[in-house]
């Protein structure tokens, strides 16, 4: 059996890789789990531990490729949402949103942007794009991260400390939070910060949230994602759960599992 990883947690990223070792425990001593993912969840674990930074925080380099993945994966295969502007590629995304809402400037925002990669390479597309005629609105974007603010051309960078005082300053078209501030918010405030970043979108805008999958086996059960989708509905959001596939996960273990994808109806 593994011995408990000792840890002695300054964030609530420690602490959440500390409870899914204690969880990874109890699902080897019922023989859950198989060697080859024993093995990948511990050497992942490990690695969050090793890459985060003096406050505790793990920062993720993500970049555009990296979030077109979910994108591809979870549009080509498991969501049900019947959007009206969602498509299997970022870039089409938006393009949609423009043309729909004859949108003159599309606003993305980050939250949990690590160093602005993605919004940069984004950002150089998009502008790619415009050079050679195939969209027109000028594209600007926001990064948001929880304890560093880096100088990165051309993106509004936002070092916030804390998500719950975060107050957007601005609609947003699109709003992608992969490990960012609403991933590691305690569970009694993830609505307040999901209203809060869903009322910051325009009409027809689009987000995405992350979910960490071990929370959801006894916080987000099936009865509990079918009361947020409703809640929801009634604000004028549609949404849906969905999930990267499970041999997806082993090609890049550090993706989160489980997503809330959601538009804007009103």
């Amino acid at each position: 059996m593994i011995k408990k990883l000792k840890t002695n947690p300054k964030s609530e990223t420690k602490k959440e890789i500390s409870n899914g070792m204690v969880s990874l425990q109890k699902d080897l001593i019922s023989k859950k789990l198989k060697n080859k993912e024993i093995s990948q969840r511990l050497k992942f674990s490990l690695n969050k531990l090793k890459k985060s930074d003096r406050s505790g925080r793990y920062i993720l380099d993500r970049k555009y490729k990296d979030y077109n993945l979910i994108f591809k994966q979870i549009l080509n295969n498991t969501v049900s949402l019947k959007s009206l502007v969602f498509r299997r590629d970022i870039i089409s995304t938006l393009k949609m949103i423009e043309q729909k809402y004859k949108k003159k400037e599309i606003n993305v925002l980050d939250d949990g942007a690590g160093r602005g990669y993605f919004l940069s390479q984004l950002k150089e597309k998009w502008n790619t794009l415009k050079k050679e005629k195939k969209v027109s609105a000028d594209l600007k974007t926001t990064a948001v991260s929880l304890t560093k603010s880096f100088s990165t051309k051309n993106i509004d960078f936002k070092k916030i400390g804390n998500v719950i005082n975060f107050i957007p300053e601005r609609k947003y078209d699109l709003i992608i939070s992969v490990y960012g501030g609403f991933h590691y918010t305690q569970t009694p405030l993830k609505k307040e910060v999901l209203l809060k970043y869903l009322y910051s979108l325009n009409n027809g805008g689009v987000a995405i949230f992350s979910f960490n999958p071990i929370l959801l086996r006894t916080n987000l059960d099936k009865e509990h994602r079918m009361q947020v989708l409703k809640a929801l509905e009634k604000r004028g959001f549609k949404a849906d759960f969905s999930y990267l596939p499970s041999n997806f996960k082993k090609k890049s273990p550090d993706l989160p599992q489980v997503y809330l994808f959601v538009e804007r109806e009103k």
